[in-house]
């Protein structure tokens, strides 16, 4: 009796199709098991949703809430998606490994014919695919409410409505994710990783969202044109022009000073003791320091590419660590 060998690619394609198998099983297993935590944070960012829907509807003459109890929802909105990220990490991503190792399972879970990195990856990729398309779309959805609102050109740049746009959001939920997986594999214990994913999101959001964000490129420093009036007072409407229907950012001000043409600022002394003509004689103008409406959305692709390159690096720590050490 002679045996038939069987083609290389039908043993191809059972090979292929033996690993697609496993993927979809080692996915379905991270979803039983963090089932609750993930249904918890979409529950979160659908709510939110809901709540801009009822609150601000499109196709009419919207004005910023005024009464007591919409500046309420508006407020409790903003809060609650703040929230994601840091609860990505602290319930979904530093319980991940932590808890498997506490358990002492992870020896078990790497002996089943699924290697460790393969194992990694087919538990946080579709976990943070998922939560970062949810994310993108509940951004999208307050850039729409902030704009039908009238607020999205003097407000574009706050820390939370920036951090809370598409991209940004995004690229925040999934470092979240990846800063409580990696600290979780580097603790190996639950709640001291949940600590410590707590405080460093903290950390690393308020030194970006207050500082680091300002310097992604240095800020434009130019004069404008001033009407000064008897008094010492003075006015530059014309700088206020592109913000007037409300409906695109406007440019983030870090400050502004009268000052002389050569940029040098007057001191507080010389401004209160001399005239509106002294002023127009010397030809001061108001300097402006600032970052221009055309940056906002560039500053949006650096935001979440760094964001997203910085939870790869997480990731690659991650895959290191839990080769190189035992279960």
């Amino acid at each position: 009796m002679t045996a038939t060998a069987a083609p290389p690619g039908s043993a191809r394609q059972a090979r292929a199709a033996s690993e697609s198998t496993q993927w979809r099983q080692l996915a379905w297993v991270t979803w039983r098991q963090h089932r609750t935590a993930v249904a918890g944070i979409l529950a979160a960012l659908a709510v939110a949703a809901a709540v801009m829907t009822l609150v601000m509807a499109p196709g009419h003459d919207a004005s910023p809430p005024q009464s007591r109890y919409r500046e309420t929802m508006f407020a409790s909105v903003v809060w609650l998606l703040e929230l994601a990220p840091v609860l990505a990490g602290i319930f979904v991503g530093a319980p991940l490994l932590a808890r498997e190792a506490e358990n002492g399972t992870l020896k078990l879970a790497w002996t089943q014919g699924t290697g460790r990195v393969r194992w990694l990856l087919s538990r946080v990729i579709p976990i943070a695919a998922l939560l970062a398309v949810a994310a993108a779309g509940v951004g999208a959805e307050l850039r729409w409410w902030l704009a039908t609102a009238g607020w999205a050109g003097p407000h574009s740049w706050l820390p939370q409505f920036f951090s809370l746009s598409p991209l940004p959001f995004a690229g925040w939920v999934t470092l979240g994710l990846g800063l409580g997986i990696f600290l979780g594999a580097l603790i190996r214990r639950t709640v001291p990783a949940i600590a410590a994913t707590l405080v460093c999101y903290l950390a690393l959001y308020y030194e970006v969202t207050l500082s680091s964000r300002q310097r992604y490129l240095p800020p434009l420093h130019r004069p404008l044109a001033v009407r000064f009036s008897s008094g010492g007072r003075y006015s530059y409407g014309a700088y206020w022009a592109n913000w007037a229907n409300g409906r695109g950012p406007g440019p983030d001000v870090f400050s502004t000073g009268l000052g002389w043409p050569n940029g040098r600022l007057l001191s507080g002394a010389q401004i209160a003791h001399h005239s509106a003509g002294w002023f127009r004689l010397h030809h001061i103008q108001l300097w402006v320091t600032y970052q221009p409406a055309s940056r906002y959305y560039l500053f949006q692709y650096i935001e979440f590419g760094w964001l997203m390159g910085l939870s790869l690096l997480l990731m690659a720590a991650t895959v290191v660590l839990i080769r190189r050490r035992a279960a």
